[in-house]
């Protein structure tokens, strides 16, 4: 039995190693903030900004608390004499909370590997932390990285649970309030219901803490949609509620059962680990292309599938033979059903797919305590995390914080340059344009793709009337309009749009001129 003095030593080593944890993970979170900024996160940064939160598109049914959160964030920040836009410090605010994610995993590590608990834990946490997806939304300003670290600090709680093979009431509100707020950061997270469901029954074994935490769960999740739905939005009917809620469904562009789903939601899944720089191109491969980028990314995603097959195999043998049976139905009950809805929701989204590398980070760290010495448990510690970290760091984070290195934002700061605020700039949408020049060069942007999915919802016709009428306005209020990148989009990128809208640049029969070149991408005048 350990002496009083020895646990109190382990206690603190455990603290300290759990703080140094989180604060490496922050500093290189913050040293490589993206200035590549995403699509999303540069939508987020712009409901931030406006601050419009009675409009629907501030609190989305997906992601309830996200946007108010980082508007109250930004207002703190406004309140400290910051006087930037948005975007920074919700970087920050994702790298904090990405930071705490990281060490939420440790300490359920610890408490599942009692046999060298802290350096498995440092095999998982750090796993986690430069993984790709990880990495990626922890520097960015998207809705996910909170809702995550929220899960992910609601299944320290289980673990606490589960191995203490007790449930106070005190832990019971800890597990509730942890779930409640990863939901209503980003929906997704109700599919890690069952698994937190199941955990509570395996330690009670009777149904009513499970059912009292589910009935709770569900009471405080409902609630806030409620109040935003009647006292922010003004919605007074069932219609109205079911709109709001599900709009991303009615978009056309996730939610498709294809057989090809399951291997570009394999490729996906390994690319959240590692970034595979659009590979693995089997086809390329087998038509004689030694790419060598391509036999990297092959070769990169072999190594996961492998090292992925061979821990869930023994966590798999070991479920059998009769070994951590509650941890492991907790675990598996974690990866099924997010890895069914991603199937099905958006395949190629490393986003959604990120919600896997805590469990799959856990089944590693387990899979390297069954090997037979010390030795090669510490050597692997450092050996797998220190490589994803070294290939990841100058070959995908350093280069994404450079912003001499982003094309879009030197276009929009050239449209700034060339154009006045009357004037209307058109352009695909979900693309550079679309994203940095409403934030950076403050111009009215329409975007063709939101104008036809959400504004006239998949209506042709409703479509080019919406589109004459912002033309109009902007004529009428003395300014001029302006396409770009809408007749300079290459293969791939015409394709989407067309599959995403059934839309072609060649449908757009305006007489037009060309204005000028930003970092040779052409800008057009309409001139009717």
């Amino acid at each position: 039995m350990a002496s009083p003095q020895r646990a109190e030593n382990t206690t603190f080593k455990s603290v300290a190693l759990a703080f140094l944890l989180w604060a490496g993970a922050f500093t290189i979170y913050l040293l490589t903030l993206s200035r590549n900024y995403s699509p999303d996160s540069m939508a987020f940064a712009q409901l931030v900004a406006g601050g419009k939160i009675r409009d629907l598109s501030f609190f989305k049914g997906e992601h309830l608390f996200y946007p108010g959160a980082g508007w109250l964030w930004y207002r703190l920040w406004r309140f400290l004499d910051y006087n930037g836009g948005p975007l920074y410090p919700l970087q920050v605010l994702n790298a904090f909370w990405g930071a705490a994610g990281v060490v939420f995993l440790f300490g359920s590590a610890r408490l599942i590997f009692k046999k060298y608990a802290n350096r498995l834990g440092l095999v998982a946490a750090l796993t986690l932390a430069v993984s790709y997806a990880y990495w990626y939304h922890s520097t960015e300003a998207e809705d996910q990285i909170i809702a995550n670290a929220l899960a992910l600090a609601a299944f320290l709680v289980l673990t606490i649970i589960i191995t203490t093979k007790r449930s106070s009431f005190r832990l019971q509100v800890a597990l509730a309030l942890a779930t409640i707020l990863a939901i209503l950061f980003h929906a997704t997270h109700v599919l890690f219901l069952p698994s937190l469901f199941l955990g509570l029954w395996l330690v009670c074994r009777h149904w009513r803490q499970p059912l009292t935490f589910g009935f709770l769960s569900a009471i405080f999740v409902v609630i806030p949609y409620l109040a935003v739905g009647s006292l922010v939005l003004n919605l007074r009917s069932f219609a109205g509620y079911r709109d709001w809620l599900f709009s991303a469904t009615e978009v056309g562009v996730w939610g498709e059962w294809k057989m090809t789903n399951f291997w570009w939601g394999i490729k996906t899944l390994a690319n959240s680990i590692v970034d595979l720089r659009g590979g693995p191109n089997l086809r390329s491969l087998s038509q004689g292309n030694l790419e060598m980028g391509n036999i990297l990314a092959i070769l990169g995603f072999l190594a996961i599938m492998v090292v992925m097959a061979s821990s869930l195999a023994q966590r798999t043998y070991d479920f059998a033979r009769g070994r951590d049976r509650k941890i492991s139905l907790v675990l598996f009950l974690w990866l099924i059903p997010y890895a069914l809805f991603n199937l099905y929701w958006a395949p190629l989204d490393v986003q959604f797919w990120m919600a896997l590398i805590p469990p799959l980070a856990l089944i590693f760290a387990d899979f390297l305590r069954r090997l037979p010495s010390v030795r090669g448990i510490t050597l692997l510690m450092f050996l797998a995390p220190a490589l994803l970290f070294v290939i990841q760091v100058d070959g995908t984070f350093l280069p994404r914080h450079d912003l001499s290195t982003n094309q879009g934002y030197a276009k929009a700061l050239c449209l700034k340059e060339n154009t006045q605020p009357a004037d209307l700039i058109v352009a695909p949408g979900w693309d550079w344009a679309g994203s940095y020049v409403p934030y950076f060069a403050g111009r009215d942007l329409l975007s063709v793709t939101d104008v036809y999915l959400v504004s006239a919802d998949h209506d042709r016709q409703r479509f080019w009337a919406l589109l004459k009428e912002r033309i109009d306005q902007t004529r009428a209020r003395g300014g001029e309009v302006y396409v770009a990148h809408l007749f300079s989009l290459d293969k791939e990128e015409r394709d989407w749009l067309y599959r995403a809208t059934g839309l072609k640049a060649e449908d757009f029969l305006w007489k037009r001129d060309l204005a000028w070149s930003c970092g040779g991408e052409p800008i057009w005048e309409i001139r009717e």
